[in-house]
């Protein structure tokens, strides 16, 4: 089976240096890939007019589409619209629109459009424009070499919605595409390994594309199947493995099931029932707070001294050196916050806080997490956190999160 090929280019230095991650190609790729075509290159090239020309001609060359992504902005370190003009020998034209579309971006901020940004208005001769509702930077499409090239902003919204609204609908038009479908396993608190070790006995056809993605949030066990692939043999296979990795598998994307993060899978479950939760944070440093903002949670709090919680709470400070006081005071302070934000659940996160936060990275933590019910319900969970601050900040939250998931569906079972 042979499918259309696309290659991507990330323009612009600070990609090709390791200044910023290019986030974009990576995007491209998955929703390029779920659409029927076959990737078969990533080129990353700096802020050199020469470079851009030849990768520009070797790609239209090669590949049946190319998407260039950055190097669209005002500045003279932008080349992509002069490397594509002076490839193809497409002179750069002032485009009406576009020059309309960014004086009215700068006039909704009351603000007078720099003349530098008019050299975004120049795209090369018989190109179709990208309307940017985003930012002030066009896209534009342009067939060369019998292959559609893309080139559009590099910041990472405007990427994706000039991509979702307008250049899908080309693509589509323009190939008979035979789409795959991806089923992703989402999961935490197991590694790669582990879940390699708990499916490896499962028979995966060769027509099926395993693979693992790891991330601080959650790790990503991914089935990629061939165009029009039996829709029970699909399930059958999914079954399987998510059976095997166990209750680590929190959602699954791609068969029809309401998947998305940890958040989203906690948020459903609070939003069924319309309850309200209240949180209260220490070593996970706001994280939480920043994920979890909508209307079901009723209260956050951020606090690092015991002084302060021994105050509001009413619990001991030398509770706070030891697990079993953690655990004592977590139980106290979740039932307490349930108590007097008249919230449905909470949630409280403590550690020893023996030392100060700059000695952390260094430093085994232990870390108590209670979730509490309205109605006096409780469940805890302790756990050991290593490693640099940051890192720990995520780790801590996700075990929060993780904790929250389990006691909604427990308590959705105890209640039905």
């Amino acid at each position: 089976m042979s499918y259309p090929t696309v290659e991507i280019l990330s323009q612009g230095e600070e990609v090709l240096t390791g200044q910023i991650v290019d986030t974009n190609a990576a995007w491209l790729s998955e929703k390029l890939t779920s659409m029927g075509f076959k990737l078969t290159r990533h080129i990353t090239v700096g802020d050199r007019l020469d470079d851009l020309m030849t990768v520009f001609t070797e790609s239209s060359k090669r590949a049946d589409v190319c998407i260039c992504t950055g190097g669209l902005g005002p500045t003279s370190d932008d080349l992509t619209s002069q490397a594509v003009s002076s490839a193809f020998q497409r002179p750069l034209v002032e485009d009406a629109i576009a020059l309309r579309q960014i004086q009215q971006y700068f006039a909704q901020r009351q603000q007078q459009m720099p003349e530098a940004n008019r050299k975004q208005t120049r795209l090369p001769e018989g190109a179709i424009r990208l309307n940017n509702h985003w930012g002030t930077a066009p896209g534009f499409a342009l067939n060369v070499n019998n292959c559609q090239l893309f080139c559009v902003p590099g910041v990472p919204y405007e990427m994706r919605q000039l991509f979702t609204t307008q250049i899908v609908s080309m693509l589509e038009q323009s190939f008979t595409l035979q789409p795959f479908q991806l089923v992703v396993m989402r999961t935490v608190n197991i590694g790669e390994s582990d879940i390699q070790q708990r499916i490896q006995h499962i028979e995966i056809p060769d027509s099926v594309t395993l693979s693992y993605r790891a991330d601080l949030w959650e790790n990503q066990t991914k089935l990629l199947f061939p165009p029009q692939y039996p829709t029970q043999q699909i399930n059958k296979l999914v079954d399987q493995c998510t059976k095997a990795i166990g209750n680590a598998v929190f959602s699954i994307d791609g068969i029809g099931l309401a998947g998305g993060s940890l958040v989203d899978v906690v948020a459903r479950l609070l939003t069924q029932r319309s309850s309200t939760l209240s949180l209260l944070e220490t070593i996970s440093a706001g994280q939480l707070t920043a994920r979890c903002c909508a209307d079901w949670v009723s209260q956050s709090m951020i606090i690092n001294r015991v002084d302060q919680l021994a105050k509001l709470y009413a619990v001991r400070t030398d509770q706070f050196h030891h697990v079993e006081g953690l655990s004592e005071a977590a139980i106290s302070i979740a039932k307490q916050l349930c108590e007097n934000s008249q919230s449905d659940y909470s949630l409280v996160q403590l550690w020893t806080i023996s030392a100060g936060l700059e000695d952390l990275d260094n430093a085994l933590v232990p870390v108590v997490t209670v979730i509490a019910d309205s109605c006096g319900k409780t469940a805890i969970r302790d756990d050991n956190l290593f490693g640099p601050l940051k890192k720990r900040h995520v780790r801590a939250s996700v075990i929060a999160l993780d904790c929250l998931r389990q006691f909604l569906l427990d308590d959705a079972v105890r209640i039905s």
